[in-house]
């Protein structure tokens, strides 16, 4: 159950991001990768073949790369990806070739990349004679550690983001709360002032209107 709930968000954030792809569940018992991304653009179809393979589990298992090395080849894929919730995992990692394993937090920034990718070598494809130097292309991009270092800078700075923005919350609510106290504090003075007046002056002097408890 736990894969499966792992799947079914990761597809559906792939139907969020990319609305223009077209998003394909393999059902229970049938043979393939989990979720069939195929790539599409605005001007152009059928992109690229990303096989995404989701899987829930405490440990690794090397299975894995050879079963969905041999989906990619048996499909003509592009890109394997494997989401890999563990917290003993690595953030991301290049199996082999343009195979990877990542955490679900950064499937999506992941997929925009590879994504990207593909397109670019589609594009480049159609207007070149000799499509193997761009096939070429796209191998050495992915395996290269210039795409490596890009997502490990937008991994690296979305972490740094959150830590701060997490900072910015807790001193935030530190804040409101010491205001918040001393809020009530005046609150409390203001009317005990007023009580007293009411009872020297009478009911000549203007009540000040209940005070609300506050919930628990």
């Amino acid at each position: 159950m736990q894969g499966e709930v792992l799947e079914l968000d990761v597809e559906q954030n792939l139907r969020s991001n990319f609305p223009c792809d077209t998003i394909l569940e393999v059902k229970k018992g049938e043979r393939g990768s989990d979720i069939r991304q195929i790539i599409n653009e605005q001007s152009y179809k059928n992109c690229g073949l990303i096989l995404w393979e989701c899987k829930n589990v405490k440990a690794y298992n090397a299975g894995w790369l050879s079963k969905l090395r041999d989906e990619l080849a048996a499909e003509n894929g592009q890109i394997g990806v494997i989401v890999f919730n563990s917290a003993d995992s690595e953030d991301f990692k290049q199996l082999a070739d343009n195979i990877w394993l990542v955490k679900p937090r950064y499937a999506m920034m992941l997929a925009t990349f590879l994504r990207e990718v593909c397109i670019r070598v589609f594009i480049a494809n159609r207007n070149a004679e000799d499509k193997d130097v761009k096939v070429d292309m796209l191998y050495n991009y992915l395996t290269g550690d210039e795409f490596k270092n890009k997502i490990r800078h937008i991994i690296d700075s979305y972490d740094e983001m959150a830590k701060q923005l997490e900072t910015e919350k807790k001193q935030t609510l530190k804040r409101w709360s010491v205001q918040d106290r001393i809020l009530q504090k005046v609150t409390k003075s203001l009317y005990s002032m007023g009580g007293d007046l009411e009872g020297i002056a009478g009911k000549e002097i203007i009540s000040l209107p209940e005070l609300e408890e506050e919930e628990e």
